[in-house]
């Protein structure tokens, strides 16, 4: 047993905040995806209107936006599989990861590379599921949808910056 030093204290912390920035992330292109694919689509709407339906997804857990995704069916189901499974991942960083931290992580060098492993996977996963969802939105989308309105055109700008990254 040895007990953790600052620089690798450091480096956890590091890799806890990759992990939540990955889920994050992953939350905001979610809310712009099903934006576009349940509301903007069909009724293009208004700045103001999309700023308030925006607001309306992120106001919703990754939980919900995957219902939500299922429901309206814009995913494939490798798609879905990849984000319940992560959202399974999210649940232990945001509530479960104190737990195996206080069964000895200060001291115990294995269990702190478990869970340094974990949460770069962590990371790694949503990031990676991030772009799958950006690649499928964009494969399905049509020109006139970037086009309908101001707000559109800012949508096709920030995906073609990477901006839902």
């Amino acid at each position: 047993m040895t007990i953790i030093d600052s620089d690798e204290l450091y480096e956890f912390y590091a890799l806890l905040g990759q992990a939540v920035h990955s889920a994050q992330s992953l939350e905001g292109t979610l809310h712009k995806v099903l934006a576009v694919e349940i509301h903007f689509k069909s009724n293009p709407p208004t700045p103001n209107e999309a700023a308030e339906i925006l607001e309306k997804f992120r106001g919703m857990t990754l939980g919900r936006l995957i219902s939500t995704a299922i429901k309206n069916q814009l995913f494939s189901k490798n798609i879905i599989t990849l984000l319940q499974s992560f959202n399974e991942d999210r649940r232990y960083v945001i509530h479960r990861l104190q737990e195996d931290m206080s069964a000895g992580f200060r001291v115990d060098v294995d269990l702190r590379q478990k869970i340094s492993k974990k949460l770069e996977a962590i990371a790694d996963n949503g990031f990676e599921i991030n772009s799958r969802i950006v690649d499928e939105f964009l494969r399905t989308q049509t020109p006139e949808i970037f086009t309908s309105d101001r707000f559109n055109q800012e949508l096709k700008k920030n995906l073609a910056e990477g901006g839902f990254l």
